[in-house]
């Protein structure tokens, strides 16, 4: 939108003026009230603003002017009519350059550059194919993708992917992959095991879901020492083995079952 609206100015051409006088306020509230649209207003002094208007509006600046006792005064001109007036005598040039800014204009309404940036190893062509699968490709118009519809045939598609953006930027399309993380095997909770250290290190926090604990809050371990025992000896019941589980909470270690 903004990129329509710097070549609309350009194309029809607008002129920045200098405003001086004791009723500068006066001078603005008539070109409102005459629609004459200002922009850029900036007061250099007490009775003296700068501002721009579209060059079709400037001769209507006489009559308010005179009414509201100022002066106006053309700081610069800017746009292709002053250009074309220019090299008025060059018409084959005035009428090329036209033609070129129209062409880039119209260029920038197409994709021309796909980018893919991710954070492991991706299969690209797969993700190109499912890009140009949903009309994302060089030369395709930016105005018929669909971004989300897009993202989830990535994400449903595509190998190990957990996270996908598309970000338009000119005539950019950035596509962005973070790769899945896979889980640990699951643990076969049938299988009789001990809970053991793996790091040296002093537990903070130990519950036994299952099994019984060896170690206390506060107790410094070593590598290798039973955390929990697979052995739960009951009051009434012989020993018996189980497959130990539980949550620890440890400095400088990590558990592992064995």
């Amino acid at each position: 939108m903004k990129l329509f609206k710097i070549l609309y100015l350009y194309i029809f051409g607008y002129i920045d003026i200098r405003v001086s006088g004791f009723f500068t306020e006066r001078f603005i509230n008539f070109c409102f009230a005459k629609s004459i649209f200002l922009w850029k207003l900036n007061r250099i002094s007490s009775g003296e603003i700068e501002a721009r208007i579209m060059k079709g509006d400037f001769y209507k600046l006489r009559k308010i002017a005179k009414n509201s006792k100022c002066k106006v005064k053309l700081v610069r001109k800017r746009g292709l009519p002053f250009i074309i007036n220019r090299y008025k005598k060059r018409k084959v040039f005035a009428i090329t350059f036209m033609v070129v800014a129209i062409l880039i204009f119209s260029l920038t309404r197409f994709v021309w550059n796909i980018e893919i940036n991710c954070d492991g190893e991706f299969n690209k062509t797969q993700i190109i194919n499912i890009l140009n699968r949903n009309g994302i490709e060089e030369g395709k118009l930016i105005s018929k993708i669909n971004t989300s519809k897009t993202i989830n045939d990535i994400c449903m598609n595509g190998e190990n992917i957990s996270w996908c953006g598309i970000k338009i930027k000119g005539t950019n399309v950035i596509v962005s992959l973070e790769k899945a993380v896979l889980q640990d095997e699951i643990f076969d909770e049938t299988k009789l095991c001990d809970i053991v250290a793996k790091k040296d290190g002093v537990v903070t926090k130990i519950v036994a879901r299952n099994g019984t604990p060896i170690v206390k809050e506060g107790d410094m371990i070593k590598s290798g020492d039973i955390l929990i025992s697979n052995i739960i000896e009951g009051k009434y019941t012989e020993p018996r083995s189980v497959a130990a589980n539980r949550r620890c909470f440890c400095k400088y270690f990590c558990n592992r079952r064995r």
